[in-house]
């Protein structure tokens, strides 16, 4: 069983609730979260034009959309994410995307600095990472959890630390590289395994 009852799910946000607060707090000169800083403010400008393309472009593989309406019992779907993670702005389109090839998955996204008490829940290698996917059934059995990001970046990611390099650039340079040349396929298949399970 997991922490989600009802009222987190009443709660979130659609997709499309979710670009919308995005749109509406970047007019404001704001983002999610707790941190209002100009560098997150430019992550999050970045992000909604990162997702708004990705919108438009993203597709998805055959097989994935068979999986998806082969999904036989309803499911709940939920993100934890913010709108200045720069996993989050290209994992959610194709996680979105997915989940309307079927009339049984209701995708629900959170935000993270708000619901702290489920982000611990999920936390990676002890930290609070996002965005983070928890399928459930209708009671709120786990299903299956993926995130931050695909096992590859992931591993990119892993190196670095590895190294005790403080440059960061380098390594979100190397993901960003990755995410382009792998264009959803990855996340698609990760997804599509946990389902299978």
């Amino acid at each position: 069983m997991s922490i989600f009852t009802k009222k987190y799910i009443q709660d979130a946000f659609t997709y499309e609730e979710y670009r919308q607060l995005g749109k509406d707090l970047l007019s404001q000169g704001k983002t999610t979260g707790t941190n209002h800083s100009e560098e997150y403010l430019n992550y999050s400008r970045l992000n909604d034009k990162r997702m708004d393309r990705l919108d438009k472009t993203q597709s998805l593989a055959d097989s994935t959309i068979q999986a998806m309406k082969g999904i036989l019992a309803p499911q709940h779907w939920v993100v934890i994410t913010e709108l200045w993670c720069g996993d989050a702005a290209i994992n959610l389109p194709v996680i979105e995307l997915m989940a309307a090839q079927s009339k049984r998955v209701r995708l629900s996204i959170i935000l993270r600095d708000e619901n702290t008490e489920v982000m611990d829940e999920y936390l990676t290698d002890g930290a609070r990472s996002i965005p983070k996917l928890i399928m459930m059934d209708m009671d709120f059995n786990e299903l299956g959890i993926w995130g931050p990001r695909p096992k590859a970046a992931q591993d990119i990611m892993h190196e670095w630390k590895k190294t005790g390099n403080s440059d960061k650039s380098a390594m979100l340079e190397a993901v960003q590289h990755w995410y382009m040349r792998d264009k959803g396929v990855s996340v698609q298949e990760e997804l599509i395994a946990l389902l299978a399970k």
